[in-house]
């Protein structure tokens, strides 16, 4: 009878430690499949930084291609004097460098927008 006792106490003891041991289980391939999921994560954000450091390279590239172009020209003031000085009372001409500094004056705008966006430390973009 004892015996019974005893194998029947094992026996129970046994299926609890199973029990146990599954619902530990259960912990693990959760956990697993969380891992499995942040390290997709993972990769989609560095993809998604590799495209961005593309883009900031090509931004780098467009910019210097765009200041090189503008080396020459010192200041907003220095174009649409040099302008005036060649175009002097010429109506037409004069129309046309009224709507010339409107949109010079929006381009710098844009230009210096850009440069801040692109630059996040960078407190004021002049170009002179």
């Amino acid at each position: 009878m004892k015996n019974h006792m005893k194998i029947g106490r094992f026996l129970s003891e046994t299926q609890e430690k199973q029990r146990k041991i599954g619902e530990k289980q259960k912990i693990i391939n959760r956990k697993q499949a969380q891992v499995e999921k942040d390290k997709k994560k993972i990769r989609e954000i560095q993809t998604e930084l590799r495209n961005i450091e593309d883009n900031l390279q090509r931004n780098d590239r467009s910019e210097k291609e765009m200041f090189g172009r503008l080396k020459g020209v010192k200041s907003e003031d220095d174009v649409v004097k040099e302008i005036r000085r060649l175009t002097d009372e010429n109506s037409d001409l004069q129309e046309s460098l009224i709507s010339y500094e409107l949109e010079f004056g929006n381009y710098i705008r844009e230009t210096e927008k850009l440069i801040r966006n692109l630059q996040p430390g960078f407190v004021k973009a002049k170009i002179s």
